[in-house]
């Protein structure tokens, strides 16, 4: 079997995937070749790209540390996952159940996630928390807003009557002063920068546009409402129009569905994605991913 990857091992961030991926194809007798022009008889893998071809995936670094989705049609709103049927029914609730343990252990209990926080927590509970995202990144193209300005700014405009919100802005957004002007605004709305898991977890819910940020919500069994297409859409409340952000109050009322949101944590990351914690892990999770295709 032949295998084709990016060149040069990509970003510090592919490295983990690009090194692992050597040691599997020689410890399997796989023929790689790293970069040059496409081979027909190769299966190809590419960084950070959402383009669908016979024999191709597209990799990119995933939504939790050591996590790499591998799609066919690529990355966040372009993934097959968006749409894809899962079958709930065949995914044990014990395995379920104690994956979802083992990555709240994890990610959550340990503080993991993508960009440094700060060791503030606050004292405040119960709001709404919308955690913001970089305006010009290339999945805010998914947006069901036109863009990441009017889908927050509409969200709060219809909220902030009926419900306590909290909005912490991405580490790398920049000063984004409209989210401010709303705070300043409006009395029930503040901007507050604090660890993001310890804000998650004292929130009612969340809503975000599409970003990894909302994945990590989902560890801790929260409501999660979208403004835009994803790959964890399954198990969220997608708010395509103002209509859907009005009803979001009353979804804050109803259970979570602890069990599905389980068993797709569970289905996410061991079908679509590649875990480079340790070698063994890693072909595991490549075989679950690509042999099935």
């Amino acid at each position: 079997m032949k295998f084709q990857i990016w060149g040069g091992g990509g970003p510090p961030r592919a490295r983990p995937f690009f090194n692992c991926m050597e040691r599997y194809c020689s410890e399997n007798n796989h023929e790689l070749v790293v970069g040059g022009r496409p081979q027909a008889d190769a299966i190809r893998m590419t960084w950070h790209g959402h383009r669908e071809a016979s024999n191709h995936w597209n990799v990119k670094i995933g939504h939790l540390e050591s996590y790499y989705t591998v799609t066919k049609k690529g990355y966040s709103g372009w993934s097959e996952v968006c749409d894809e049927p899962v079958d709930y029914d065949a995914i044990d609730d014990k395995q379920a159940d104690q994956f979802h343990r083992e990555l709240f252990d994890k990610y959550v209990s340990k503080g993991n996630t993508k960009y440094a926080q700060p060791k503030q927590k606050l004292n405040e509970r119960d709001y709404v928390l919308m955690l913001g995202q970089v305006a010009g990144d290339t999945v805010m193209t998914h947006c069901y807003f036109p863009n990441f300005k009017q889908a927050f700014t509409k969200t709060i405009e219809l909220l902030h009557d009926s419900c306590d919100i909290l909005i912490k802005k991405h580490p790398l957004a920049g000063k984004q002063p409209f989210l401010d002007r709303l705070a300043d605004r409006c009395p029930s709305v503040k901007v507050a920068d604090a660890d993001i898991h310890s804000l998650i977890e004292r929130s009612k819910g969340v809503i975000v546009v599409n970003s990894g940020a909302g994945f990590e919500s989902l560890l801790h069994l929260k409501h999660v409402f979208t403004l835009g297409k994803c790959d964890y859409q399954q198990v969220t409340h997608i708010v395509d129009s103002e209509e859907k952000i009005a009803t979001i109050p009353d979804t804050l009322l109803t259970p979570v569905q602890d069990t599905k949101l389980k068993k797709f944590l569970l289905h996410y990351s061991t079908r679509r994605c590649v875990c480079t914690e340790n070698y063994e892990k890693f072909q595991t999770s490549l075989e679950q991913v690509i042999y099935p295709h």
